[in-house]
């Protein structure tokens, strides 16, 4: 007899001070003390269900079927509820291949007559544990580190000088909730690769980090996964299912490959170098670039990836050049051939109040390649910086807004534009076109906050580039302007003013550019 070596003192040679009005006589206190020990002693038997007998005889020991018991069936979709007994006898036999129960610290609570009945309440503790037919074991004390405190009540029938049980009531004392739906299983396997068991150290599921048992088996809420490393996707596979939980494992795929869709916009994008100190420059320029990396095995809170791809890069050089303080005299010899003899005639034209003007756009196909860092600040942000190179490939070259000068010609308003529709003729034609290649190195800082579960990201950036070669250099050796070089002058024969060069006739410029850039980052 397991439980009753030390029940014998059980119950109290007596019966505690009856509540009520009605009295028991001595031999009827001997029956009842008999009819409770019988009652434990019976439970403590047949409570394990071990076979068809058992289940009957436990029936049996009820008012009737549909008396409520607590349920202390763990896994059990009613675990920790009240239900019918003979719903908890059909939901042990289910899930149960072999139960083991321990009844034990069993004390009787104070006889009560109410409503012609004789009622007694009896305390226990009990432990119970089952091995399902898929061999995992649930055990209430394993799970919650306590048993359950259990209170039978008791109605003694005077007529068979007998106890039947009316209902039994429990609870468990735990902070630790068990699963109310269909749970999960993760067995432990150490046999892992270190790489798999680093991720498994820092595995949770639904924020709960697994607690194995001593069969090295945990139970969970089925949810979402995560490791510490944001870049690791958990995947969660389904190996066996048993009565209400799926026993699972994990697979961990790293989102190494990166993918960048950006935009950038430069407020300062080549360092112009020119002698005459009147010129004055701005420039600008804006990038539209698909770019794909991939991140090297690193730590969790810190990743590396090499990087590269393709681009169209957008660059606009203004130039302006102002000498309305400044004037000059030209003199043009026409001859006119009216006659077999020759008639020349010199006339003297002033120039005054003139400005210049001219607008080139370009256009590169560009390939960066480069090395960034990442650094995690938190969930949802990161750190990132990076460093490398860019090459440029030209592609076009156009003015955007022609060459024009304004100002006056002995007293008279003048406009290239308006007196050639443009100004593709120069006396010294100068070309605007860039070098075919050019390379320049970048360093670039900025943040990526985390859009949607690790895998989109707004990037934003700052960032300079400067050029390793000239982009551009002018050839001609000769200044915009001096007292032996004009901007412009009168042709007598064409009847109208044309322009000795452009404003790009004495300049080289490089990349030097300041970068704010924007987009988005896919992690794959």
């Amino acid at each position: 007899m397991r439980i009753f070596n030390f029940i014998t003192t059980f119950l109290l040679v007596l019966i505690p001070m009856v509540s009520g009005a009605q009295s028991l006589t001595n031999k009827e206190r001997r029956e009842l003390n008999t009819g409770i020990l019988n009652v434990i002693k019976e439970y403590d038997r047949f409570a394990s269900l071990y076979d068809e007998e058992s289940e009957y005889y436990f029936l049996t020991m009820f008012e009737n079927e549909n008396a409520p018991v607590f349920c202390d069936i763990l896994g059990s979709p009613k675990y920790m509820e009240d239900i019918p007994v003979s719903e908890y006898v059909k939901l042990l036999k289910d899930m149960s291949a072999n139960t083991t129960v321990e009844i034990r610290d069993v004390r009787k609570g104070q006889l009560e007559y109410k409503d012609g009945e004789w009622l007694v309440p009896v305390h226990f503790r009990k432990s119970i544990s089952y091995m399902d037919s898929a061999g995992y074991l649930f055990s209430v004390e394993n799970f919650h580190d306590t048993d359950v405190k259990m209170t039978m009540h008791l109605i003694y029938d005077e007529e068979l000088s007998r106890c039947i049980i009316r209902s039994i009531t429990g609870h468990i004392d735990s902070d630790k909730v068990f699963p109310k739906e269909r749970f999960i299983i993760l067995n432990q396997d150490k046999g892992l690769s270190a790489r798999n068991q680093k991720f498994y150290e820092s595995l949770t599921v639904n924020g709960e980090m697994p607690e194995y048992n001593q069969f090295g088996q945990a139970i969970l809420s089925n949810g979402e996964a995560q490791v510490d490393d944001p870049d690791v996707e958990v995947i969660q596979e389904i190996v066996s299912q048993g009565y209400n939980y799926d026993v699972v494992s994990y697979r961990f795929k790293s989102k190494n490959a990166r993918v960048r869709l950006r935009y950038s916009y430069s407020p300062y994008a080549y360092l112009v170098k020119n002698d005459d100190s009147d010129l004055k420059t701005r420039t600008n320029a804006m990038e539209f670039g698909l770019e794909f990396g991939y991140a090297l095995p690193s730590s969790s809170n810190m990743k590396m990836s090499i990087n590269t791809g393709v681009g169209l890069s957008m660059s606009n050089l203004r130039l302006n050049y102002d000498f309305t303080q400044d004037k000059y005299y030209y003199y043009s010899t026409a001859s006119y051939a009216e006659d077999k003899n020759g008639l020349y005639e010199t006339f003297k034209y002033k120039y005054s109040d003139l400005k210049a003007y001219q607008h080139v756009r370009y256009m590169d196909l560009f390939v960066p390649v480069y090395l960034e860092f990442e650094h995690r600040l938190g969930k949802y942000l990161a750190f990132t910086w990076n460093v490398g190179a860019k090459g440029y490939s030209a592609l076009s070259a156009e003015e955007k807004t022609p060459y024009d000068v304004t100002g006056f010609r002995n007293g008279e308003t003048i406009s290239l534009m308006e007196n050639s529709k443009g100004s593709t003729f120069f006396i010294e034609h100068n070309k605007y076109n860039k070098k075919p290649f050019d390379v320049s190195v970048m360093a670039n800082l900025g943040l990526d906050i985390n859009l949607m579960k690790n895998r989109i990201y707004l990037m934003i950036r700052g960032g300079y580039e400067y050029g390793l070669l000239k982009a551009y250099e002018s050839h001609t050796g000769n200044p915009f302007y001096s007292a032996s070089h004009y901007p412009v002058i009168y042709d007598p024969y064409a009847m109208k003013d044309v322009a000795v060069h452009s404003l790009m006739t004495d300049l080289s410029f490089r990349r030097g550019t300041v970068w704010i850039s924007t987009g988005v980052k896919f992690k794959l």
